[in-house]
C-alpha cells in the first residue's frame, strides 16, 4: 500500500498515522584524523568477515598499530553458532613494546 492510501485509511478511522523522521545529517567539517608518529601510539580495530567454500560465514576482528601495521590480535568467529575463538585467549593490549 502507498503513504496515500494509508494516510486515508488512518483519517477515516480516526487514527495518527506515524511519520518517519528523516535521517540525521553530519553537521559542519569533520577533523581530519591523527597520524601516528610513533608505534603503540594509536591503533586501529577492524572487522573482516567472508564465506568459506562449504558456505560458512566467518568474521575476524583485527588489532593493529597504526604506524607498523603488526597486528596485536586477530579474533575470528563463526557466524552459524559456537563460542568465539581467536589466536589466544585474549589480546595482550597491554604489551610492553619499545622502538
Amino acid at each position: 500500500m502507498n503513504l496515500k492510501k494509508v494516510y486515508r485509511l488512518y483519517c477515516e478511522e480516526g487514527l495518527a498515522v506515524r511519520r518517519q523522521r528523516g535521517r540525521k545529517r553530519a553537521l559542519g567539517t569533520r577533523a581530519p584524523l591523527q597520524k601516528a608518529c610513533r608505534p603503540n601510539q594509536i591503533w586501529v580495530l577492524d572487522f573482516v568477515s567472508d564465506v568459506l567454500q562449504s558456505g560458512r560465514r566467518f568474521r575476524v576482528f583485527n588489532v593493529e598499530d597504526q604506524l607498523t601495521r603488526e597486528g596485536a590480535c586477530r579474533r575470528s568467529r563463526h557466524l552459524a553458532a559456537g563460542p568465539a575463538r581467536g589466536a589466544g585467549a585474549g589480546c595482550d593490549h597491554g604489551r610492553a613494546r619499545q622502538a
